[in-house]
Order: C-alpha cells, then sequence, then structure tokens
C-alpha cells in the first residue's frame, strides 16, 4: 500500500486555543505535588504551616506561566501568539508565511512593508524524526517481507508532510484558506488592522503576586 499523509482533523470552529499536550499533564502534576505539600505542611505544623505556602505557590506560578499561559490563540482572520511576556495579535492579512516545524514561527509582515519572524513559544510543533519513526511503514498493514518493507516506508518529505497535517496547529493554515477564500469574494477596501504587540500582563501580575509572598516570607 502506497503511503498516504493522515487527513487532518476537522475544524471545530469559533476560537481555538492550542497548547502542548504535555502542558496540561506537566501542569497537573505540578498542581499535585504543590497541593500535597501545602496540606502536608499545614497538617504537620497547624497554622505555622501556613507560612510555608508562599513557596510551592511561588513554584506553581512559575511553572503556570512557562507552560500553560502561553499559547496559541487561533479565530477566524487572526491569530493571537501569546508568550511568556509579550502577546502578539496578527490578522491574517499580515501574514507572509506560516512555518511549522519544531515550532510555529510566523513571517509577518509590518506597517511599513517590513518582514518579521514571531515564534509560537508553546504551540503545538512537530516531533522529532526519531530512527524508530523512521522505521515506521505509515500504516496498519502486517509487515511482508523486507524489501517490501523499505519500498513503503515513508520519505524524510512524506514523513514531515504528514507530521505537519496531523499537528493541530495545522488549523491555522486552514483558517487563513478559509479567510482568503472569503477575502477573494468580498468587495470590501479597506486596510487590513497592522499586527499589534503588548505585554502579557496575567503573567506579570500573577509572578509580581507570587515573587512578592515569597520575598515576604524570606524577609520576616
Amino acid at each position: 500500500m502506497p503511503f498516504s499523509p493522515s487527513a487532518p482533523a476537522p475544524d471545530p470552529g469559533g476560537r481555538v486555543t492550542l497548547r502542548p499536550r504535555s502542558a496540561l499533564v506537566i501542569c497537573v502534576l505540578a498542581a499535585v505535588v504543590a497541593l500535597a505539600l501545602s496540606a502536608e505542611a499545614v497538617i504537620a505544623t497547624g497554622w505555622a504551616g501556613v507560612a510555608l505556602l508562599p513557596l510551592p505557590l511561588f513554584l506553581l506560578a512559575g511553572v503556570w506561566a512557562l507552560l500553560w499561559a502561553p499559547c496559541l490563540v487561533i479565530d477566524d482572520d487572526h491569530v493571537e501568539v501569546r508568550n511568556i511576556l509579550r502577546i502578539h495579535r496578527v490578522p491574517f492579512a499580515a501574514i507572509e508565511r506560516v512555518r511549522l516545524g519544531s515550532m510555529l514561527r510566523l513571517d509577518v509582515r509590518g506597517a511599513e512593508g517590513e518582514e518579521r519572524t514571531i515564534t509560537a513559544w508553546n504551540a503545538p510543533g512537530l516531533p522529532r524524526d526519531t530512527p524508530w519513526r523512521r522505521r515506521d511503514t505509515g500504516h496498519g498493514e502486517a509487515p511482508r517481507g523486507a524489501r517490501e518493507r523499505r519500498r513503503e516506508r515513508p520519505s524524510a518529505e512524506q514523513r514531515l508532510l504528514r507530521d505537519q497535517q496531523a499537528s493541530p496547529s495545522a488549523l491555522l493554515g486552514r483558517r487563513m484558506d478559509a479567510w482568503e477564500n472569503r477575502a477573494g469574494t468580498s468587495t470590501g477596501t479597506d486596510a487590513a488592522p497592522p499586527s499589534t504587540t503588548r505585554p502579557h500582563v496575567e503573567v506579570l501580575a500573577v509572578l509580581g503576586a507570587a515573587t512578592a509572598l515569597l520575598a515576604v516570607r524570606l524577609l520576616v
């Protein structure tokens, strides 16, 4: 059976927020550990254990700021790249290229025609092309001989295409294609809104509060 790329996941519609699956797992584990340590401290020492809570809260805030707050938010006509310290809001009209590899990168055209690259720090990327993935035949049939297996193994380009289509971040490309189809039939002449960048206020506020609590605990 010849190699065929996997079908992309259907578009759920509306605003979609993307993170790596590992971000959810690590954040849940960190929350469980922080809660367990906090409960143990309070149970063992009573109200005196409350004074120890700023440390696990600080560690939990760090995990949240690094792995949960950064994400990719895809809408119908723009995308938000929420990194740790900054949030980039980019209309589809300003995106020149979408490059999906180990990380997602957007080549964006500025108001003056200049081009810059925005990296989505925590968007789902592609897996590494490891030796055992190179041995994968790309389908579920039983092996039928070494020579035939070698012939049916997908090439590096085929594996890349398969991984790109299977990645959740590929939704951005499909949303852009749909937007271009709508824009092609529109008769409006309004200029495209420029991309904007602002501080990630939520992350800065949470980290600031957690740091302040920890500082007070260490100084008192």
